[in-house]
């Protein structure tokens, strides 16, 4: 019995590991985010810049995957997942590398926006489409095992880059960690992600599948499910970017300190955890219900932020915070599920990819709107009142999406 048992964990994990694989490319890739703030000061202060100028970096992590998307999505149709991650791995690490020689802000600038498109070419573009072709009927317990990276990145990668920057230059600690993800990283994605997604085709019906796939690559920006969910996910993701900004802040101004901050932060990772696994446990079995699912976990995670402007107890602050980050775990994978559940595997990476300018406009307004609102008004709770507005109304576009079933009418 032990020997069967064991026998059946290795298949699991040998079917999983290309999305385990995904999962550590994602923890890279989205996981930078959380480690930009330690270079912060380090940078201004060796460059004799101002802490704004290095702080309004970020903006190119949205500005610059919005702009080259759809290249990347029709990139990711046409070509080997592991081919372009590796690309994207060797790219983006190599940048870092550079950026930690550089000792000049033009040069530190450009090496930071190749930095960025590298970093594109291995993350959710290219991995949601590899996952989805790949893992067909099962494509969405696969998301949300990938989607686990980000949790993963922000359990492990600031506890590194901090005992780093402990005994060494944040210009050491940078080279370090560049020569030491790309190590880690490369040799995940040789032995984790195939070569190819292979696809059976029957050869008498070759050319009538590729003259399908060209009509549908021409006709899924006439459809209405590639606007909503594009719109909706743009919508919930820059919310979630502007809470991630407002959030420690507004805990701080309602009496908590630091540690009890930190723990309401924390529990919403926690939420975030049990948003995921159960989309990974749910999602394929009813996937015709995809629309009400998405509405429920929009909704839920605005009950977590009325919860989190209309009260001030630690204890209900602690479950704002369970519920925001329930809805906001539970999100993340949803993107390319509900484009899996709407649109032809051949076309999805052009699909992801065309929808990434949608991300644009919130992206670079969110948060400068949210500085200036709490210059007004002394508080944030006006973001929240719009944040809350917002979710429900992308809740009430998710509720007017088709069936799946319908698309082939």
């Amino acid at each position: 019995m032990p020997l069967i048992m064991l026998n059946n964990f290795l298949i699991n994990i040998r079917f999983w590991s290309p999305a385990i694989g995904a999962l550590i490319c994602l923890a890279f890739s989205l996981g930078f985010m959380g480690i930009f703030g330690f270079f912060i000061e380090p940078i201004a202060t060796d460059f004799s810049i101002s802490r704004g100028l290095v702080t309004a970096a970020p903006v190119l992590l949205i500005l610059v995957p919005a702009l080259i998307g759809p290249i990347i999505g029709r990139l990711a149709d046409s070509f080997s997942a592991r081919s372009l991650m590796v690309f994207g791995i060797g790219f983006s690490t190599l940048s870092l590398f550079a950026i930690s020689a550089s000792h000049s802000v033009m040069t530190l600038a450009l090496w930071f926006i190749l930095f960025v498109v590298g970093m594109s070419f291995c993350g959710p573009i290219v991995i949601n489409a590899f996952l989805i072709k790949w893992y067909a009927d099962r494509s969405g317990r696969a998301l949300a095992i990938s989607a686990m990276g980000a949790s993963l990145a922000t359990l492990t990668l600031p506890n590194w880059v901090a005992y780093l920057m402990q005994d060494s230059t944040w210009r050491e600690s940078l080279a370090q960690m560049s020569l030491s993800i790309f190590a880690v990283v490369i040799v995940i994605i040789l032995l984790a992600i195939p070569k190819s997604v292979v696809t059976i085709r029957d050869n008498n019906l070759g050319e009538e599948q590729a003259a399908t796939e060209v009509e549908s690559a021409s006709k899924f920006l006439k459809q209405s499910a590639f606007w909503i969910v594009g719109l909706g996910i743009a919508i919930v993701f820059n919310a979630a970017l502007v809470m991630s900004i407002c959030y420690p802040p507004h805990l701080m101004s309602l009496g908590l300190n630091m540690q009890q901050a930190a723990s309401v932060v924390a529990i919403s990772g926690v939420g975030g955890v049990f948003g995921k696994v159960l989309v990974a446990t749910l999602i394929d079995q009813y996937r015709v219900y995809i629309r009400f699912f998405s509405a429920v976990i929009v909704a839920i995670s605005a009950s977590g932020v009325s919860v989190l402007v209309l009260n001030d107890q630690y204890y209900l602050l602690l479950l704002a915070g369970l519920l925001i980050g329930f809805g906001g775990g539970g999100m993340l994978p949803m993107h390319p599920i509900l484009n899996s559940c709407y649109f032809d595997s051949a076309v999805i990476g052009r699909v992801i990819g065309g929808q990434m300018p949608l991300f644009l406009p919130f992206g670079l307004i969110g948060a400068p709107l949210a500085g200036l609102s709490y210059d007004y008004f002394g508080n944030y709770h006006t973001v929240f009142y719009t944040i809350i507005a917002l979710k429900l109304m992308v809740a009430l576009l998710f509720l007017l999406l088709p069936k799946p079933s319908e698309l082939g009418d």
